[in-house]
Order: structure tokens, then C-alpha cells, then sequence
């Protein structure tokens, strides 16, 4: 009996331990979001700073694209955040759009 609950306990570790953490979405969005408004802006050691303001000028559903599209290209993609310098929420979710389909770093999605 205490073979079993071992061998249970260990085949129990081991295949928590396998799982891969899943990454954001990568679910390609209808981009319905209001052309025009904020722009993405760096500090001066190239993070961004007013992602919490471009989100609040979004409708709920519209935060939600937002978020996992930004999301997305900050662990998924290889581009740097300097180049979405001056993007609205509509241009970024553009480019996390086209890199899902083009690969993760085509700097043809800029």
C-alpha cells in the first residue's frame, strides 16, 4: 500500500512538473478599435509610460484587445518597445496582428 501512494505521489509530481506554462493569447483580434487618440510614449530608458492612459480611453471590450495584444508583444515578440513609439492602441494591436502571422519578429509589422 505505501508502494502504491508513492508511486502515485511521484507520477503525480512528475506530470505537474510538465505542463508548459501557456504564454497570452495569441488569438489574432478584428481590430475594432477607434483609429486615432494616444500615442504609446517611452521613458528615457525605453519603457513605456502611458499604457495606463491609452487603456482608459478604451471602451471595456476594447482595454481587453488592448492588453493582450501589448501583452503578447512584450513576452512573445522579439521587437524592442522603442519601436512602438508613437502608436495608438489601434496601431499596436495592427502589429501584434501581424506578427502572430508573419513570426515574431518581421520588422515588416512596424
Amino acid at each position: 500500500m505505501l508502494k502504491i501512494i508513492g508511486v502515485l505521489i511521484f507520477f503525480s509530481f512528475v506530470s505537474a512538473c510538465t505542463f508548459e506554462h501557456e504564454g497570452p493569447d495569441s488569438q489574432v483580434y478584428v481590430n475594432t478599435l477607434p483609429k486615432g487618440g494616444l500615442s504609446v510614449e517611452l521613458s528615457e530608458d525605453g519603457q513605456l509610460v502611458n499604457v495606463l492612459a491609452i487603456e482608459s480611453s478604451l471602451s471595456k471590450e476594447h482595454q481587453e484587445i488592448f492588453n493582450a495584444s501589448i501583452q503578447w508583444i512584450a513576452t512573445e515578440s522579439d521587437i524592442p518597445f522603442s519601436s512602438l513609439e508613437g502608436k495608438t492602441a489601434f496601431d499596436l494591436v495592427q502589429v501584434a496582428n501581424c506578427l502572430k502571422k508573419t513570426g515574431n519578429n518581421s520588422t515588416d509589422c512596424i
